[in-house]
């Protein structure tokens, strides 16, 4: 890494979906040495929550993965250079990263560096197709450059704007070995203070009593939602498809007591599921609990979705018969 690439990773860090912390860059390498290739590698775009909960805010994290996902990244690369922000650019495997460099920012409690972050991240990308998570998202974590994109079958690599230009398949067979062409663009760090908050539509607080769950409840839901909780073994991924599902069919999308949702949606788990790991409940809490504050992954099946990112029946899989 070149002198201007060297913030892409604050110490202490985490490392993968375990949350390894490491202190130093060569706790860090000795993790992607031992894992890279077996499992996907990652690190916090800031410091660890778990050493430092209020983590200082000196870079935002913009993720693209959808269709459009190349021309998004051209877009915003040329809207930062506009600016002279500087950043940095990678395709993860499948998708694209964007860092954006700002000015340390240690104002505030948790809600507020949220709040600038987030509304930074809208400025410039608001009206782009985004993963919408990720904004103001404090612990999110990125994939590590030349590491092994297991699922693509190909390496998270930096990338310069010529390669931009290229098409799609070609910056993927690119990707097909490690790259070291570490560039960043722009002279100028973000600053913060500058950036106006703004504000969300506040959804009203309803309170929610599922007195009434039960076996037609459980009808309500989508069919690949039942197949799941009738499976012995299902996935991580299909866990927290289930419980994007059941948040969503219990609350409509609204405002509510998280903990209360989490302790109805475990259980339904109890009463419903076939799953074979039922005991493991320490587990199934902290899963639920990474669903409901947005810290995980939705549906991953890349079909139609509303609003809230949820299932509307319109992908081909969606079918009575396949999730009886």
């Amino acid at each position: 890494m070149n002198g201007k690439f060297m913030n892409l990773i604050t110490y202490p860090t985490e490392f993968g979906k375990k949350r390894i912390v490491c202190y130093n860059k060569q706790q860090l390498n000795k993790l992607i040495n031992q894992y890279n290739g077996q499992t996907a590698c990652f690190a916090t775009v800031y410091t660890s929550l778990e050493v430092y909960p209020l983590p200082v805010i000196n870079k935002a994290f913009f993720d693209f993965d959808k269709e459009d996902k190349l021309q998004c990244e051209k877009t915003l690369h040329n809207r930062l250079l506009d600016d002279d922000i500087i950043h940095y650019m990678q395709m993860s495997g499948k998708g694209f990263h964007l860092f954006a460099f700002t000015k340390s920012y240690d104002e505030g409690d948790s809600t507020h560096r949220k709040s600038k972050l987030k509304s930074f991240q809208k400025k410039y990308a608001g009206d782009l197709t985004y993963d919408k998570k990720i904004f103001g998202d404090i612990a999110r974590l990125f994939r590590i450059p030349n590491t092994w994109n297991c699922s693509a079958g190909r390496y998270c690599i930096p990338i310069t704007e010529e390669i931009l230009d290229w098409k799609l398949e070609d910056i993927y067979e690119y990707a097909k070995e490690p790259r070291y062409e570490f560039k960043t663009y722009g002279t100028k760090l973000a600053d913060l203070h500058d950036i106006e908050i703004i504000e969300e539509e506040e959804r009203p607080q309803i309170d929610i009593t599922f007195e009434d769950i039960n076996d037609d409840f459980i009808q309500t839901v989508l069919p690949c939602t039942r197949y799941i909780m009738n499976t012995i073994h299902p996935t991580h991924d299909q866990k927290v498809a289930m419980v994007a599902d059941l948040k969503f069919r219990l609350t409509l999308g609204q405002k509510c007591d998280i903990d209360k949702v989490g302790k109805n949606i475990e259980d339904i788990i109890w009463k419903y599921c076939k799953w074979s790991d039922l005991n493991s409940i320490i587990e199934t809490r902290r899963q639920i609990k990474s669903v409901l504050n947005g810290i995980d992954f939705g549906y991953g099946c890349f079909t139609k979705k509303n609003d809230f990112n949820m299932c509307v029946k319109g992908c081909n899989l969606y079918k009575e018969e396949k999730f009886s």
